[in-house]
């Protein structure tokens, strides 16, 4: 059968000519598609007679066309504009160029926004620890979901040090060196490796605040992008501390005092938001969750409760949440498997939320942006048995933790909070 173009063109153009507002979108999408193939003007945007005219965007088919329009009621043009569909606002922003400034003013999409994950998207770092475990580090690959063992090496024998990660390097801080007694064996110095040489680690030449650092807790990111780490806490010699110092990761430079816990504490656990750090439980079997702010820095502010009173649990933090996984009582001394979480959108306390594989104490989180890692730790107090186990959980539900490979040794009194670009 043959078909009359000049008909068809003719019907294109009178329903052109007589779309109103009981036209649906649907069928204005189609008209219009119909018409500018027709007109083959090269310019494969939806054509509509006013910004009166065009749709509701109510259909995510719609999201990233582009729409002419003849004349432009909102900014008062008689030759028209082109809009795109997106979903902001009423659904259609105005194309502008920079000779448009008073409208691009207007109608400029709201500047991109950039999610400040403390987990890493790459890898994570499992420090050495005790007993003997040597001065190798491992390293967990999140991708891959394996446990690439003794990567590098610590310069020295180390433990319970704690991490700390700025843009382009990693960092290990303070410790104790396991046999050396007394105060000789606690320390106070800083050491990094760049992410892209992991071998090339040094002694920055400069020392966090406080005495010697022996089991303090672990990192927490700064008010900007992995700017600053914090070191809160810690058994100093003699006695423990209760000092915050912060370390400036862009300028490495000596660890300064800028705040109190609210008491000296050690065996800790540390978490942080995109705003706040925060330590929760440390000895002796403290069950309290503290804060302090990055932009103000000062003391910590007691913000909830854990479940029970423990220690030398593990500190894990997705971007909503902060997880205390493992730890153990004062009495009796074996180690839990319990993890719990706690908001950082409000104050608040714990809540039991899952079940890592194994229970352990005194061993590493490692946070990735989508899950909780617990690596390493003891299962015991007196003479603890050191466990190699790896075992993660997602941050997008509360399932129980799985265990996901060893670390080429077992051992404990490793950074509670790790390493993680």
């Amino acid at each position: 059968m043959a078909i009359n173009l000049s008909d068809v063109i003719a019907e294109i153009e009178s329903r052109y000519n007589n779309i109103d507002s009981s036209t649906s979108a649907l069928e204005q999408f189609r008209i219009n598609s119909a018409r500018d193939r027709l007109n083959n003007s090269g310019v494969y945007a939806q054509t509509y007679r006013s910004t009166g005219h065009l749709p509701t965007i109510t259909d995510s088919a719609y999201l990233g066309n582009i729409a002419q329009v003849e004349v432009d009621n909102v900014f008062g043009d008689s030759d028209g504009a082109f809009y795109m569909a997106t979903a902001r606002d009423s659904g259609w922003v105005r194309m502008t160029t920079l000779q448009d400034s008073d409208e691009a003013a207007i109608e400029a999409p709201a500047a991109a926004t950039t999610q400040l994950y403390y987990g890493g998207a790459t890898a994570g770092y499992v420090y050495p620890g005790e007993p003997s475990s040597g001065n190798q580090i491992d390293k967990i690959v999140f991708a891959s979901n394996t446990i690439s063992t003794n990567v590098f090496a610590f310069p020295g024998q180390r433990s319970s040090m704690s991490a700390g990660q700025g843009a382009t390097k990693g960092y290990a801080m303070a410790g104790y060196i396991p046999g050396q007694p007394g105060s000789s064996g606690r320390k106070t110095d800083i050491y990094s490796f760049p992410f892209a040489n992991e071998d090339a680690f040094s002694d920055i030449g400069y020392d966090l605040a406080g005495l010697g650092i022996y089991q303090a807790t672990g990192e927490a990111i700064g008010p900007a992008d992995h700017t600053y780490a914090y070191v809160a806490g810690g058994e100093a010699w003699p006695g423990v501390q209760n000092v915050i110092s912060k370390f400036n990761t862009a300028v490495e430079a000596a660890g300064t005092d800028v705040g109190d816990l609210l008491a000296a504490d050690y065996r800790n656990s540390a978490h942080s938001s995109a705003t706040h750090g925060y330590v929760s439980t440390g000895y002796p079997a403290s069950n309290v969750i503290e804060k302090w702010a990055f932009a103000s820095d000062g003391n910590s502010t007691d913000v909830g409760d854990a479940t029970e009173p423990e220690m030398d649990a593990q500190g894990i933090s997705s971007l909503d949440y902060g997880y205390i996984t493992g730890g153990r009582p004062a009495v009796p001394a074996t180690a839990t498997n319990r993890v719990e979480k706690f908001s950082f959108a409000s104050d608040g306390n714990a809540t039991d939320a899952l079940d890592l594989f194994q229970g352990r104490h005194s061993g590493v989180g490692i946070s990735s942006e989508e899950h909780g890692y617990t690596a390493g730790g003891a299962t015991g107090q007196l003479n603890p048995t050191g466990t190699n186990t790896v075992d993660r959980f997602p941050f997008a539900s509360d399932d129980n933790a799985t265990d996901v490979g060893n670390l080429s040794n077992s051992h404990h009194n490793i950074a509670r909070a790790g390493c993680q670009v």
